[in-house]
C-alpha cells in the first residue's frame, strides 16, 4: 500500500518483485493455484463469489463505498464473505448469504483455509475490495484460487500481479489505464453508490461564517499523505493571500507517539499557521471539520471518503488532478457534485493559485457553500445503480468460462 503515496512515476515497480518473492515461499511450501472451480456434488444454480476483506465495518470507508454493490451482486452471485473478526462488524457479515472468520494464526494457514473454501464452495470469482492494507491481501494478489479474480480500489492503485485479471473501477475514475497492470472492468459513474458514514453526527450544521479575519483551511490527511511537495504547497498558499490563513490538520493515525513526529514535521513547514489534531473519534474529527471555511485536498494521494466528509457539511475547496486513479478519483468526485473546473487544478501553480482565490473570495466561498448545501449535492454520490456491478461480473464470468449460470436460489454446500 505504501508504494503508492511515493511521488515516483515508477511508484508500483516494487510490487513485482513482492509478487515474485511470494510466490517462491509459496511454491517452495507446495502451493497449487486452483484454476477451475472444483466440480460440487450439489447442483449450483449461481456463481459463487468470494469476498476476501480487509476492514468491512459500518463505520469504515471500505464499507461506505463499497457495501451497496456487494448486496446487490447477490441477485446474481452467492456470496461469501471472509474477512478478520475483529473488522467486520455485524452490518458487514449481513451483507453476504455466507460469512466464514478466517482464523487467527500464520498467513500460510490463513491462506490454505481460504483455499479450503474456495474447494469446498466451488469458487468461480474472488473479489478484494481493497488490497494492500493487511498482508493477507497482498498475498492473495498472488496466487489463483478462482478462473476470475478481481479487485476493487478501496485502496486505488495496480497490483502488478498476473494473478488479478481485471480492477472494478468507474469510468469517471480511471485517469490513465497505463498506470494499470490488470484490465480495467469500467463501469457507468452511477454504479458504485456510497453510503453515508454510520458514525455521522446528526446534529450539526455546516457553520457558514461570512468574511472571517481567518480563513481556517481542512486538510483531512492520512499521515502518508503528508509530503514535502503538498507542504510546501501550502507554504505559497499562506504566504500570498491577501486574507490570513490556519491549516487545521485532521490526521487520522495521529496517536500516541505518532501524534508529535507529525505536528513536528508540518510544523517546521508551516509553523504556527497550522493546528495539528491527534486522531479523533469520528463525530468529534466531524466537528472539528465544521469550524473550518474550506478545504484543500492533499496530492498526489488525494481523498475519497474525506471529500465526502467536508461536503456532508457543505463545505468546498480544491484538488490536484493527475493520471494514477489515487489523483483523478478527487477529479471525478469534484465533477460529479458539480464544483467549478478551476477548483480541480493540473498543475501545483494552479493549485496554489486556485486555493488563493478560494480564500480571498469571501462572497465567492459562501455562494459555492450555499448551492452545494441548497441542491444537496453529496446526494448524488449515495444514489445510482449498484446492479450493474454484479451484472458486468457475470458477463466477465461468462466470457472466461463459457458457462451460463441459472440465477434462482442456490443450494448450500457443506
Amino acid at each position: 500500500m505504501h508504494s503508492s503515496y511515493a511521488a515516483r512515476p515508477d511508484r508500483h515497480n516494487i510490487k513485482k518483485g513482492v509478487n515474485a518473492v511470494i510466490r517462491k515461499k509459496l511454491e517452495a511450501q507446495g502451493w497449487e493455484d486452483i484454476l477451475v472451480p472444483v466440480p460440487s456434488q450439489d447442483f449450483k444454480a449461481k456463481p459463487v463469489m468470494l469476498v476476501v476483506l480487509e476492514w468491512f465495518s459500518a463505520a469504515h470507508s471500505i464499507y461506505r463505498t463499497h457495501s451497496t454493490t456487494l448486496r446487490a451482486a447477490r441477485a446474481q452471485f452467492w456470496l461469501v464473505g471472509m474477512g478478520y473478526e475483529g473488522q467486520v462488524d455485524a452490518a458487514g457479515r449481513a451483507v453476504f448469504d455466507e460469512f466464514i472468520p478466517i482464523k487467527q494464526g500464520p498467513i500460510f494457514e490463513q491462506l490454505a483455509q481460504i483455499k479450503d473454501v474456495a474447494i469446498n464452495r466451488s469458487v468461480d470469482a474472488l473479489y478484494m475490495p481493497s488490497v494492500g492494507m493487511f498482508p493477507l491481501t497482498i498475498f492473495m494478489s498472488a496466487i489463483r484460487i478462482a478462473p476470475l479474480q478481481m479487485i476493487a480500489l478501496g485502496h486505488p492503485a495496480t497490483t502488478m500481479s498476473p494473478a488479478i485479471d481485471y480492477v472494478v473501477v468507474e469510468d469517471d475514475y480511471v485517469g490513465d489505464e497505463a498506470c494499470f497492470s490488470e484490465t480495467l472492468l469500467r463501469l457507468p459513474k452511477d454504479a458504485l453508490p456510497y453510503v453515508p458514514s454510520a458514525a455521522s453526527p446528526k446534529d450539526l450544521i455546516p457553520n457558514l461564517r461570512r468574511n472571517p479575519d481567518t480563513v481556517k483551511i481542512a486538510v483531512c490527511a492520512t499521515s502518508m499523505k503528508l509530503n514535502p511537495a503538498f507542504l510546501n504547497a501550502c507554504v505559497a498558499i499562506a504566504e500570498r493571500a491577501r486574507t490570513k490563513v490556519e491549516f487545521h490538520f485532521m490526521v487520522g493515525q495521529a496517536t500516541a507517539l505518532v501524534y508529535p513526529q507529525i505536528k513536528a514535521f508540518i510544523s517546521s513547514y508551516l509553523g504556527e499557521r497550522a493546528i495539528v489534531f491527534a486522531g479523533k473519534p469520528y463525530a468529534e474529527y466531524m466537528r472539528n471539520v465544521n469550524d473550518c471555511d474550506m478545504f484543500i485536498n492533499p496530492f498526489p494521494f488525494g481523498n475519497t471518503n474525506g471529500i465526502v466528509d467536508v461536503v456532508t457539511l457543505g463545505m468546498v475547496g480544491i484538488c490536484l488532478t493527475g493520471r494514477e486513479v489515487f489523483e483523478h478519483i478527487d477529479q471525478g468526485l469534484f465533477e460529479r457534485l458539480r464544483l467549478p473546473d478551476w477548483m480541480i487544478a493540473a498543475t501545483v501553480a494552479d493549485y496554489v493559485a486556485a486555493a488563493i482565490r478560494l480564500i480571498d473570495d469571501h462572497a465567492e466561498r459562501l455562494h459555492l457553500r450555499r448551492d452545494i448545501i441548497s441542491r444537496n449535492g453529496l446526494n448524488t454520490l449515495f444514489t445510482g445503480r449498484p446492479e450493474i456491478f454484479g451484472q458486468e461480473i457475470a458477463k466477465r464470468l461468462e466470457m472466461k468460462t463459457g458457462h451460463k449460470h441459472l440465477l434462482s436460489t442456490p443450494m448450500l454446500r457443506e
